[in-house]
């Protein structure tokens, strides 16, 4: 197993691989972060933060784009989601949160093409497919079971259970199983390409 350091931006937001992220960035530590991160074309990772303190399963965020900057430091950014990762240790000799973690993959498992289809269907059936969601994403089933639990707007907890699951096959059937219970109203269905997080207010 290969760690390494990243800096961290503990959120109430969970953040999932090919999820677009805007952040409002005005703390002074996460200036400095943000800004060296902008600098060295590095990464940094999101995690979720509640009572118990920092989840161990985090998501890599990069910096695509600097929306506004301001005289004082402060400015609006879009990250991208990438890659998993898992918290082994938390540091705090810099003005913000290191950790040393290391990537972390879904294990091997059933083949979850008949699952992405029934998924896809199951959007289809209840008339809540995004116009623009991709169907590319059939043939990634990975980046499909992310897609669609953003596209659904699912709760935290419920997301984090998402991005802390090594089974591909056990997001597709969580998903199927979210479809056929609620009707299409009761989810707070969101633009694929336009799903947005404000955070720092």
């Amino acid at each position: 197993m290969t760690t390494y350091r990243l800096p961290l931006f503990p959120l109430q937001v969970v953040l999932l691989p090919g999820q677009r992220l805007p952040l409002h960035i005005f703390e002074e530590r996460y200036k400095i972060m943000i800004g060296e991160c902008i600098e060295d074309e590095a990464p940094f990772g999101v995690v979720l933060v509640g009572k118990g303190g920092i989840h161990k399963i985090g998501c890599v965020a990069r910096v695509t784009e600097v929306l506004e900057k301001f005289p004082d430091g402060r400015m609006n950014i879009l990250t991208l989601g990438e890659q998993r990762f898992e918290v082994f240790r938390i540091y705090d000799s810099q003005p913000y949160f290191e950790g040393e973690v290391s990537d972390f993959h879904d294990e091997e498992g059933e083949d979850p093409t008949e699952l992405c289809r029934m998924v896809w269907d199951a959007l289809e059936k209840n008339e809540s497919m995004p116009l623009n969601l991709p169907e590319e994403l059939l043939e990634n089933p990975f980046q499909l079971s992310f897609a669609v639990a953003e596209v659904l707007r699912l709760p935290l907890r419920e997301k984090q259970s998402f991005l802390g699951s090594r089974s591909i096959a056990w997001r597709l059937k969580r998903l199927l199983a979210l479809l056929k219970r609620d009707k299409p109203s009761n989810f707070a269905l969101t633009d694929y390409d336009k799903s947005t997080h404000r955070n720092g207010h």
